[in-house]
Formats: structure tokens, C-alpha cells, sequence
């Protein structure tokens, strides 16, 4: 589950809100379906990671003292590690109880995080059927 990426779930009676932090991706990365048959959400990427992870900056640097000729010779560099999910694909679904109202759902994407609200169904308790 390493390249999964993290997701907090908080259910009300009105709604379902998912959370999901996907570092790195942009809007339209990520694919969000519903199959409302199976009351049932998928949030996924498929891609490729083209980002390198190390970044070496080399720079030579050489100097003279007349004094003595001598040539004094200095490497500096710079390297840069960062340690983030390596998405080249993931999907993450859940499965609700109660029916979801998906045309009345919302989905934004800020920063990095991905944040879907869902309102459940709203129906009738009790019905009169008339003959």
C-alpha cells in the first residue's frame, strides 16, 4: 500500500467526504467515476512517473595563488532528495451503504488535495400506495 496514496473518510448523515492527498498531481490526472448500480466510487491515476527523484547540480570551481603556482581545485554540489509517492498508477475505491445522490456531488483540488463531497439519497421514510 506504499503507493497508495493517503485518504481520510468522515460519513454524516447527509454526506460522505473523502480527503485524499496526491502530492504532485494536477486536476487532470485524476479520474473520479461512480457507478451508481453498485453504489460504488473509484478514484484513480495512470500514468508515468518522469520525475527524477535526485537532482545533482555540479560546479567546478579553480583557483591560482601566485605566490606559489600552486592551483587549489574545489567541487561543489548540491544534491536534493525528495522522498514522495511514486504514482506511476493507483486506485482507490469505496463502497457505500446508503445511496449516494452523485448528481449533487462536488470535487476540488487545491494543493495537492483532493477533496470529494457526496450527499446521500434523500428518500421518503414511509409511502402510501393507493388501489
Amino acid at each position: 500500500l506504499a503507493d497508495q496514496p493517503a485518504v481520510d473518510v468522515t460519513e454524516t448523515n447527509e454526506r460522505v467526504t473523502l480527503v485524499l492527498n496526491l502530492p504532485g498531481l494536477a486536476r487532470d490526472q485524476v479520474a473520479i467515476d461512480f457507478d451508481a448500480a453498485r453504489n460504488h466510487l473509484n478514484v484513480g491515476y495512470a500514468g508515468s512517473s518522469d520525475a527524477s527523484s535526485k537532482n545533482d547540480d555540479d560546479e567546478q570551481t579553480v583557483s591560482t595563488d601566485k605566490k606559489n603556482n600552486a592551483v587549489e581545485s574545489k567541487t561543489s554540489w548540491t544534491r536534493l532528495y525528495r522522498e514522495r509517492p511514486d504514482y506511476t498508477g493507483f486506485s482507490r475505491s469505496f463502497a457505500f451503504q446508503d445511496p449516494m445522490d452523485v448528481e449533487k456531488a462536488s470535487a476540488s483540488m487545491e494543493n495537492g488535495v483532493l477533496t470529494l463531497v457526496i450527499p446521500k439519497l434523500v428518500s421518503k421514510k414511509t409511502a402510501r400506495i393507493t388501489i
